[in-house]
């Protein structure tokens, strides 16, 4: 069945029409790092192009200019006319039987021809069509995506100049960025990557805007050779940025079962940054499965009881719920009912739901109390109140007459008394 057609952007950037002529609206022929930088900005709005303008001139240009991988046979044929050419683009845009044998000609013709296919399909990769589909996911894009796969290592260049451009606007989303660094995980670029991802001032690749480095950074997790793994490594460990540091720490996370992954989470314990540490701790009781025996507990009870961070501290107390019928879990996690921030004291007291035993039930029931007399100075602690008081209920299987904390002792000590 054929897939549904693509919504129809503007034709395609052949020979420049009249309105054109003007050197102002027209991107010049330059070098290709120059002329792609260009038509980036078009994209992002920087500079107008009329339609049917992105940069065929300077495609032609670049495509004289650059000795790539064409033959040099190939670059000697005459490039086809522009009818024809549009013609061949429209068979692109209606997702016809005949583009196959369309894109085989378009490949197999001179340098200038191919340049004007790629940068049609750099346009296409930046086109939404999103909100036509009902959905989050541009077709248009995700198809542009696939095409640019056919130039191999010809599309890095264009694409790592388009994150580096578009990366220095203030206006371009995340999203524009996220779509080329896909386009180069896609193109298994990954020293390329690995490049933007360190380009942090003193690293001497040239400063990137951290967005552009975090699209690099999550289109590295969709690399599954060992030397992507290997970069996302070096940005937990060594750069600068503490967003880098966490976005790589997020994509490692899912690896953690891996001995050599846990042992830099490890090490990611010991980061300045308590959001990274909080990414350690999960990551290091997520890729110990349902071995208790592979949480470092020594490790994670000194985040529960010494971690400046409440952020950690908190992160260890929900990540150990899944062990909390552990005994020596269970302790860690009582001991954290007692933590001076509120929000340690709710994570540790859902992971304590499912234990149903008497100190467990006293302790919540302590906490209550402690929460109750906070609640009096700060009003944001009534809704853990509430919680606590939700918990307990659930938890002893019965509400008392009086809902304060001696009403739930006496009710805790006489169930537990008729057992």
């Amino acid at each position: 069945m054929k897939p549904p057609p693509a919504v129809r952007p503007p034709p395609v950037a052949v020979a420049p029409p009249r309105d054109c002529a003007d050197g102002a609206r027209r991107l010049p022929g330059a070098a290709l790092r120059g002329g792609i930088g260009a038509i980036w900005l078009a994209l992002a709005g920087a500079i107008a192009v009329a339609p049917g303008c992105a940069g065929t001139d300077a495609a032609v240009k670049r495509a004289e200019a650059t000795d790539g991988p064409t033959a040099a046979s190939r670059a000697e044929q005459p490039r086809r006319d522009d009818a024809a050419l549009r013609a061949d683009w429209q068979l692109y845009l209606a997702n016809a039987e005949e583009w196959p044998a369309a894109r085989e000609r378009w490949l197999a013709g001179p340098p200038a021809e191919r340049r004007i296919l790629l940068d049609n399909l750099l346009i296409e990769l930046l086109k939404d069509d999103a909100a036509d589909r009902g959905s989050g996911t541009s077709f248009r894009s995700a198809r542009a995506r696939r095409e640019l796969s056919w130039f191999g290592n010809e599309a890095v260049a264009p694409l790592v100049e388009g994150l580096r451009t578009l990366g220095s606007r203030d206006r371009v989303d995340s999203v524009t960025l996220d779509r080329i660094a896909t386009a180069l995980a896609d193109l298994r670029a990954v020293g390329e990557l690995a490049r933007l991802a360190a380009s942090a001032a003193g690293e001497g690749s040239g400063t990137l805007d951290v967005r552009a480095r975090l699209a690099a950074v999550r289109a590295l997790a969709a690399i599954e050779l060992p030397e992507a793994e290997t970069a996302l490594i070096d940005r937990l460990l060594v750069d600068p940025d503490w967003q880098v540091r966490g976005a790589a720490a997020e994509c490692l996370k899912p690896r953690a079962a891996d001995p050599a992954i846990r042992r830099v989470m490890i090490a990611a314990l010991g980061d300045a940054d308590g959001y990274i540490r909080a990414q350690a701790v999960r990551a290091l009781v997520v890729g110990a499965g349902t071995e208790v025996a592979a949480i470092p507990l020594d490790t994670l009870a000194r985040c529960l009881a010494t971690d400046p961070a409440a952020a950690v501290r908190a992160a260890a107390a929900e990540s150990l719920g899944l062990y909390a019928f552990e005994p020596s879990v269970e302790a860690l996690l009582l001991r954290s009912l007692a933590d001076p921030d509120l929000a340690v004291v709710g994570a540790a007291a859902h992971a304590l739901f499912n234990n149903r035993t008497r100190d467990v039930q006293l302790a919540l029931v302590d906490a209550l109390d402690r929460v109750n007399q906070i609640a009096v100075r700060e009003p944001r602690a009534a809704g853990l109140v509430s919680e606590l008081l939700r918990l307990l209920a659930a938890n002893v299987g019965a509400t008392p007459e009086r809902i304060n904390p001696a009403g739930w002792r006496r009710l805790i000590e006489a169930r537990w008394q008729e057992r």
